[in-house]
C-alpha cells in the first residue's frame, strides 16, 4: 500500500541492503545488524555473505521462543 509496506513484505529487502550497505559505511566503518529467529535472519546473512561481507556474531540471546543476534558486518574488500 505504501513505501514502509513494501519495504516489511518485499523479498527482495536482504539483497537490496547487501548491495547498498557500503554507500552508508566510513572507510574502514562496519555495521551492527540485529536479527530475529522470527525475521528471516538466514536470507540476511546469506545475501551480506554473497554481497562481499565479512559476518561476525557480536552477541546473542534467547527469550523464550525467539532468538535475537547482533552481527557486526564488515566490508571483505576496501
Amino acid at each position: 500500500a505504501d513505501d514502509a509496506d513494501r519495504a516489511w513484505r518485499s523479498t527482495d529487502v536482504a539483497a537490496r541492503f547487501a548491495q547498498q550497505l557500503r554507500l552508508h559505511l566510513n572507510p574502514g566503518g562496519y555495521a551492527l545488524v540485529l536479527l530475529s529467529s522470527f525475521g528471516g535472519a538466514a536470507d540476511f546473512l546469506d545475501a551480506l555473505g554473497s554481497g562481499g561481507y565479512r559476518i561476525a556474531t557480536h552477541a546473542t540471546r534467547r527469550y523464550f521462543n525467539e532468538t535475537v543476534a547482533v552481527f557486526r558486518v564488515t566490508p571483505a574488500t576496501p
